[in-house]
């Protein structure tokens, strides 16, 4: 049912919205004790996967929604000095997916429950060059960096459940409640550290659809022609 709504395109109705998360005592605390990556760039930074994320997407029929984000974030330092110039960089982009089930059909004034299940992985890129290393300085700082990408990469996903409420003809304000896993794996020649992070967190939802007007109260739609 859902892959024939996924090809049925006349049946799409794109849409946009925010996902806010306000910052909490929790966040607070992790950045006090110092559990950041260092480089702003990473998973729990709040840069990437920041307090408030756009999304876009459609709504396939009455039941099924998804949706799909981006989050960057890019960290660069460019030293010169007489003719030698050092370029260090630190970047992680971090594309995320969410199907929602609508469990109601779409009434005025009714609130529609829902159930999601998401996924995102962090992508990153790092690198340290400058044209005044040598080919061993620049083999050392190569693997450097290559420890630093297994560092920042990794992949998660959330399940949740939430509800939206039509508040205006093309407007909808939301709440969510999602479990969120995420796990990153440093990988060395015979050593392995794989960190897993697993929180429930709720979120404000706000999301604009572009569906085609319907006729009002006092609109009558057009009559088919009639046979000849």
């Amino acid at each position: 049912m859902f892959a024939w709504a996924c090809f049925t395109v006349e049946a799409a109705v794109p849409l946009m919205g925010l996902e806010v998360r306000p910052l909490g005592r929790a966040d607070l605390v992790w950045v006090d004790e110092a559990r950041t990556t260092g480089v702003l760039v990473g998973e729990h930074d709040g840069v990437v996967s920041p307090p408030v994320a756009a999304f876009g997407g459609a709504q396939f029929g009455e039941r099924w929604v998804l949706t799909g984000g981006l989050g960057v974030a890019w960290l660069e330092n460019v030293t010169s000095a007489g003719d030698v110039t050092t370029r260090r960089w630190w970047a992680v982009f971090r594309p995320s997916a969410d199907l929602r089930a609508n469990l109601l059909v779409r009434r005025p004034q009714r609130p529609v429950p829902y159930l999601l299940l998401g996924a995102h992985g962090d992508i990153p890129t790092v690198g340290d060059v400058s044209n005044g290393y040598t080919d061993e300085e620049q083999a050392a700082l190569d693997e450097a960096t290559a420890t630093e990408r297994a560092r920042l990469a990794g992949v998660g996903g959330r399940g949740g459940v939430g509800v939206d409420l039509r508040v205006l003809p093309a407007f909808d304000i939301g709440f969510l409640y999602a479990v969120e896993g995420h796990r990153s794996l440093w990988q060395a020649d015979d050593v392995g550290l794989a960190t897993v992070w697993i929180a429930g967190e709720a979120a404000l939802t706000f999301t604009w659809n572009f569906a085609p007007k319907a006729p009002s109260d006092g609109e009558s739609s057009p009559e088919p022609p009639s046979p000849q």
